[in-house]
């Protein structure tokens, strides 16, 4: 029991202290040689690759998911980090598996709410300015006032534009 006690507690001395710092090392390469990692980390090479093994060995875990009937101990395992790494001779390659954003639900967020401002816009009525007035009231107007007005004699008024008479 003590054996065991001792070798957790050395496992968890080691998770607390240099895996942080192996792991960001690990995250920056896609392949590296365990001899420059033992260099940048000031350790010997084989206390390096033991501390990698116990990393790759604490980040393991059984998933029982595909197997319904069975013992506890039946099923695939799995690794439960983003980052898995292989050592091949004395180079690491380093894989790091991270999982996209899901942009789903934020488009359709946005298409709905894209639709219920096209939605407010179309049955909103058009606000009508004086410059705009329709047709039909401009000649309604106009033959009432050449009917009621008085004669000109065929003469006109002068067009302004921009404030100013035409010449």
């Amino acid at each position: 029991m003590q054996r065991h006690l001792s070798l957790f507690i050395s496992d968890v001395r080691i998770q607390q202290s240099v895996v942080p710092t192996l792991r960001s090392f690990l995250k920056m390469y896609s392949s590296l040689d365990a001899a420059k990692l033992a260099g940048f980390l000031d350790a010997d090479e084989e206390e390096i690759v033991q501390q990698m093994m116990v990393m790759k060995n604490s980040s393991r875990s059984v998933s029982r998911a595909a197997v319904e009937n069975g013992t506890l101990l039946d099923g695939s395992v799995i690794s439960t980090s983003d980052l898995d790494f292989v050592i091949d001779e004395n180079m690491v390659q380093i894989v790091e598996s991270t999982i996209g954003r899901r942009y789903g639900s934020w488009f359709i967020r946005n298409t709905e709410h894209a639709l219920k401002v096209y939605d407010t816009i179309r049955s909103s009525p058009l606000p009508i300015s004086k410059t705009n007035v329709p047709v039909v009231e401009a000649q309604a107007s106009a033959a009432a006032a050449t009917t009621n007005g008085p004669a000109t004699g065929g003469a006109s008024k002068p067009k302004t534009a921009w404030g100013a008479p035409k010449t």
